[in-house]
């Protein structure tokens, strides 16, 4: 399915795939109907374009919009602020973060 622009996209439509944001977090899910609030809501999380379902066409995949490494190394940090003393917890975030250092 085509990429669509978020400013042609239109309340009725459908979602083709998953939509998330630069950290990861589902905004709206693959098949849902898109109404005006949503696509307010959309708009406000600076998503710039969406997988619309239209009819022969193959989906191109979860689209995400690009993320601040700032803004994904601070919410690393609170989800990791109580486990970080335990060594497996302490790896996952290592490797968590090293990931997020890469794509800066």
């Amino acid at each position: 399915m085509p990429l669509i622009p978020i400013e042609k996209v239109s309340p009725g439509m459908r979602t083709a795939a998953p939509v998330v944001d630069g950290g990861g977090m589902l905004l709206v899910r693959e098949g849902a109907e898109l109404t005006p609030d949503i696509l307010e809501r959309l708009r406000a999380r600076k998503v710039s374009a969406i997988d619309i379902v239209i009819s022969g066409q193959p989906p191109s995949g979860v689209r995400t919009t690009p993320a601040d490494p700032a803004a994904l190394k601070a919410a690393l940090d609170h989800a990791f602020e109580k486990a970080a003393q335990h060594p497996v917890m302490k790896a996952l975030y290592d490797a968590a973060a090293a990931r997020i250092g890469r794509k800066a």
